[in-house]
């Protein structure tokens, strides 16, 4: 920070201080605001302070949908012999003049009152331009006639404006452009219904936390640890790729853990001389430790002793992973699981339908395929990029909330972060559609309880 002296060059005028920070720590601030203290040139604080904040701009609007009801009052009745019916379509205008339908309402009949249906939740990008105050929008009205409809007006209107006339119970006049004397009659606005869907970065300064959970492939076809053509190999001049993941996309989702403790478990190895496909790596009761550095510590302990076995089986890591995001959603907590396998998965229809299942829990799961020759055509499947998973059941999932990267995409001389942006690119918009699910699902339990308690009590 420098005082402006009017200078060109930094230079030339008085330096006031320097701050360094990490985005992360900012966005997970409450209300998204931090101060720091100035530090000086050389090392040292001074005695000012500096407060810095931020704006999610990008996504303000981007999961925000919104509903509109209209009604009409004292249409003129265009029919002939009979009785008025009326409808109505709403357009966006587009900026090369075209239109684009976005509802086509019902034909309200047999009345010059008509009072037309909710229609349905809309994104509200398409109801508004660079601004809601632009005038994007059409509305016209139809008298659907025996042998053709006929045009009752037009009127262009923004979504500031709607909400305006909403809240003053103020009318629209649509009238035609070769007759705008003619009244058609009003049109109000009578129902607003918008829903706000928080962005990822806005739910973590409102107070949600990231939590990592760590979970190793200890099966045979990673080779045996102590050959150096072994996956789990702890060469004393470069890590192994099973570190590397970890601390690629470990130290990221760190900046946004406050109390840092990893549960690491591991499948596929034999415990107590039994296969076991989801155990604690260190081998306690409680599978927490302190940070990236403390996994990678379990996991190097725990290599000498492991006797590796089979088959890969994802399923049992991830029930037992989901039911403990569902324990930590109440104090607004939100599980990345971090599965790092080199195999092709061999409990294909358990672990699909086990994802099905966890789709409104607050849980993405990434999965990194290390090795050179192996074939992940399976994991693929997993991430539901092109379609949703469907359970044995017949259910189909309601959000994605797997990604799956090769680790040989990223090898150097990409750089580590490569990967980690890879990885963890979508789980943003993953967070947020669980969020939608979650609301969705409070509603229904809030109606459920609201229809048992006035249910009628049936006598004895």
């Amino acid at each position: 920070i420098y005082d402006d002296d009017g200078k060109k060059n930094d230079s030339e005028n008085d330096f006031c201080g320097l701050v360094k920070f990490q985005l992360s720590h900012v966005i997970c601030s409450p209300n998204g605001k931090r101060q720091y203290t100035l530090e000086q040139q050389r090392g040292g604080s001074t005695k000012s302070t500096v407060e810095i904040s931020f704006s999610d701009v990008a996504s303000q609007s981007s999961r925000n949908t919104v509903a509109i009801g209209l009604r009409g009052a004292n249409l003129i009745n265009m029919a002939a012999c009979g009785s008025q019916s009326t409808y109505y379509v709403m357009s966006r205008l587009q900026p090369n003049g075209s239109k684009q339908v976005l509802y086509k309402s019902e034909v309200a009949a047999s009345t010059t009152e008509p009072r037309w249906a909710l229609m349905p939740q809309l994104s509200l990008s398409q109801f508004s331009g660079a601004t809601e105050a632009a005038q994007c929008l059409e509305i016209e009205l139809f008298f659907p006639g025996a042998f053709s409809e006929k045009s009752m007006g037009t009127f262009k209107v923004s979504l500031a404006e709607l909400k305006a006339a909403h809240a003053s119970k103020s009318a629209f006049n649509p009238r035609k452009a070769k007759n705008t004397s003619k009244h058609y009659g009003d049109v109000f606005v009578d129902t607003i219904v918008l829903k706000e869907a928080p962005s990822f970065t806005q739910s973590l300064a409102s107070g949600w936390q990231i939590n990592m959970a760590l979970s190793i492939d200890f099966t045979g076809s990673n080779g045996d640890p102590r050959s150096p053509q072994s996956l789990h190999f702890m060469s004393p001049n470069a890590p192994n790729q099973y570190v590397m993941a970890t601390m690629s996309v470990g130290d990221i989702l760190m900046e946004y853990d406050t109390d840092k403790q990893i549960p690491v478990f591991g499948f596929g190895a034999s415990v107590n001389r039994v296969t076991t496909h989801f155990f604690n790596v260190n081998m306690q009761s409680d599978p927490y430790v302190s940070g990236i550095q403390g996994a990678l510590n379990v996991y190097g302990a725990f290599l000498p002793t492991c006797i590796l076995s089979g088959p890969t089986n994802f399923a049992p890591t991830i029930l037992s992973v989901t039911a403990g995001a569902r324990q930590s959603e109440a104090q607004r907590v939100y599980t990345v699981l971090l599965i790092i396998t080199d195999g092709e998965i061999t409990d294909m229809r358990e672990t699909i339908d086990a994802l099905v299942m966890a789709d409104d829990a607050p849980l993405s799961i990434v999965i990194v395929g290390v090795g050179m020759g192996c074939d992940f055509a399976a994991m693929n499947d997993l991430d539901g990029d092109g379609q949703s998973l469907r359970a044995s059941n017949g259910r189909i999932s309601r959000r994605d909330l797997v990604q799956f990267v090769p680790y040989r995409d990223f090898l150097p001389p990409k750089p580590r972060e490569a990967l980690a942006a890879e990885v963890l690119r979508e789980i943003p918009d993953q967070f947020e559609e669980y969020l939608m699910l979650a609301k969705d699902r409070f509603h229904a339990q809030q109606r459920a309880q609201a229809s048992t308690q006035f249910a009628p009590v049936s006598k004895a």
